[in-house]
């Protein structure tokens, strides 16, 4: 396919921008008439945005972020796997898979990769903190990718907060691609600052590793309501000062997001571009509502006005 042709491409070559749109399979419990609406609006959506890749997310619940309770109660989705089988097989554009490696056994993992179409790019993410158990660690999950799957493109996580505390997470983007991963996804990014600090001690540290750099696809994420804000920070998503009041208490909190991020766009991709990076932005669309989601296909259409593709 095109879609998937241009991933492997930027991704082989170290150069070019790419644009992905990031969604979630419906709840498992669904009824299938309204998994028939839903997939319906997700392919209109997706014919708008013409992205280069979708992103299909594995969602699993995360007990351990930040200490808090959870602001939405997890309501567990159809597996992506499933999902793309039944409701995306034969749409234009690749379909990137996520799969979280410690919900898993290593025998749970050979299985599902055993099911993937040929070079179906994946993502495969590790504990969201030191004290989640996992039942196969991130490297031994992509150990056993790079053997039973070395025709599908390995994707890598990166969190550019975890830059802001520790300064070692362009170490974790080398480290990461010695373990075969080609391209990373980022977590959601609603302060440029600590991703462009990132970008700025990867350029020069993979050149001295004598290493190609790897495309870095920056997420994006509307946040229309207080609620969807609650939801970011205790995800971890660093989010400026100033940005909290008018999410919570200005009159078109959605609008508001939408302006935020296209400015962190910009910034990202003049950042990437000044470096000679290969960069992308995924944009999501994972909130119920509709109205979100057809804004977030806007978000999209403007983001990826910006790119070179």
């Amino acid at each position: 396919m095109a879609g998937q042709d241009h991933l492997t491409r930027v991704a082989a070559t170290g150069t070019g921008e790419l644009l992905l749109y990031g969604l979630t399979p419906p709840p498992r419990d669904q009824i299938a008439a309204k998994v028939a609406r839903t997939v319906h609006r997700a392919r209109e959506r997706r014919n708008r945005i013409r992205p280069d890749a979708t992103i299909v997310y594995d969602l699993v619940d995360e007990p351990g972020h930040s200490g808090r309770p959870r602001p939405f109660p997890f309501t567990p989705t159809q597996p992506p796997v499933d999902y793309v089988r039944t409701h995306l097989r034969g749409t234009d554009g690749a379909v990137v898979l996520y799969r979280n490696a410690g919900a898993h056994t290593e025998d749970e993992l050979r299985a599902w990769l055993s099911e993937l179409e040929e070079g179906t790019p994946i993502v495969l993410v590790g504990a969201v903190s030191d004290d989640v158990e996992m039942a196969t660690s991130l490297p031994r999950a992509q150990e056993i990718a790079r053997a039973e799957r070395p025709d599908a493109p390995l994707g890598g996580i990166t969190i550019a907060e975890r830059h802001a505390l520790h300064g070692d997470e362009h170490e974790r983007l080398l480290r990461k691609q010695e373990s075969g991963c080609s391209f990373f996804v980022s977590q959601v990014v609603y302060d440029a600052d600590p991703a462009v600090r990132l970008l700025q001690d990867y350029a020069p540290a993979v050149i001295r590793a004598g290493m190609r750099p790897a495309p870095i696809v920056f997420a994006l994420s509307l946040c229309g309501s207080a609620k969807q804000l609650d939801l970011l920070e205790w995800l971890g998503v660093a989010v400026p000062d100033d940005i909290p009041e008018a999410l919570r208490h200005g009159p078109d909190p959605r609008g508001e997001s939408t302006r935020h991020c296209l400015e962190v766009a910009r910034r990202l991709t003049t950042t990437c571009r000044g470096l000679g990076l290969p960069f992308g932005f995924a944009v999501e669309s994972v909130s119920d509502l509709r109205a979100d989601a057809d804004a977030a296909v806007e978000l999209a259409r403007e983001v990826g006005a910006l790119l070179r593709r």
